[in-house]
């Protein structure tokens, strides 16, 4: 194993997604294994030795730098919410807005996507709010975007943000999934918004962000992979106003997060 590698090959095997394997028999295929050659493999010891130095050279090819990981809090799920809502701010971050609207556009497909991102767009800053642990009724969701508009249209966007750890998924209570509570504590919650600003209407829209994308319960919910997030960051980049070189070192640490989508 080499130096800077921490992990074993064994955690490797363990850590591989299913999913992936097709992609790296497609690898072997075209890995040079010159170097490996032997005369004759006279053993199963051998064997192992090949593959074993073989997964290392793939694990170095496939692995990108993640501040994340060198920091040993990849798999702090609450970190990294904390993480990304402060970075969706537009009170906090100078690209705060610009992260929204690059998300929004990103899932252009869906009507509602396309009409909230040009309420976002015509939401003056201070009237934009981004909130962490938003707790409902049934649930509770890891990040909330609202807009306080009093003589225009509003909008919600809830955020449920699963972090590295392959065995986190949704929690399932009194027999009804997480993200399905969500929902509904935002259909609720949609309702007391019009209220709150004398029946104007209000919009919504919730993202389920996991590092392959899975299918959440709820299918009201969107769900977004690692390399989309690592994408919507990208367009970012390209798209924010502020060219400072603090935001756009801002932008490129949160984008390392997402560098590794699928080596955990």
């Amino acid at each position: 194993m080499t130096k800077n590698c921490k992990m074993s090959c064994k955690d490797y095997d363990d850590l591989i997604d299913p999913n992936q394997m097709l992609a790296i028999r497609e690898l072997v295929k075209k890995f040079p294994l010159d170097r490996y050659k032997e005369k004759t493999v006279k053993n199963l010891r051998l064997t192992r030795n090949v593959i074993n130095e073989f997964k290392k050279d793939l694990y170095k090819k496939v692995t990108r730098y993640d501040i994340f990981r060198e920091l040993k809090v990849e798999f702090n799920e609450n970190l990294i919410s904390d993480v990304i809502a402060s970075l969706f701010n537009p009170k906090k971050s100078p690209f705060g807005k610009d992260l929204i609207l690059n998300m929004l556009k990103f899932y252009h497909h869906k009507k509602k996507n396309v009409e909230i991102y040009n309420i976002i767009k015509n939401t003056n800053i201070e009237n934009i709010s981004c909130h962490r642990e938003v707790t409902g009724e049934s649930s509770r969701i890891d990040i909330r975007i609202t807009t306080h508009n009093e003589l225009q249209p509003n909008a919600i966007i809830d955020i449920e943000l699963k972090g590295k750890n392959r065995y986190a998924g949704e929690t399932f209570i009194n027999g009804i999934y997480q993200t399905v509570r969500e929902y509904d504590d935002l259909l609720k919650e949609k309702i007391a918004n019009s209220e709150r600003y004398c029946g104007n209407t209000c919009d919504i829209s919730a993202f389920y962000i996991t590092p392959h994308g899975e299918s959440p319960n709820c299918k009201d919910f969107e769900r977004v992979s690692y390399d989309d997030l690592r994408e919507i960051v990208d367009r970012a980049i390209e798209n924010v106003q502020d060219k400072s070189h603090q935001t756009l070192s801002q932008l490129l640490v949160i984008r390392s997060l997402f560098n590794s989508s699928w080596v955990f």
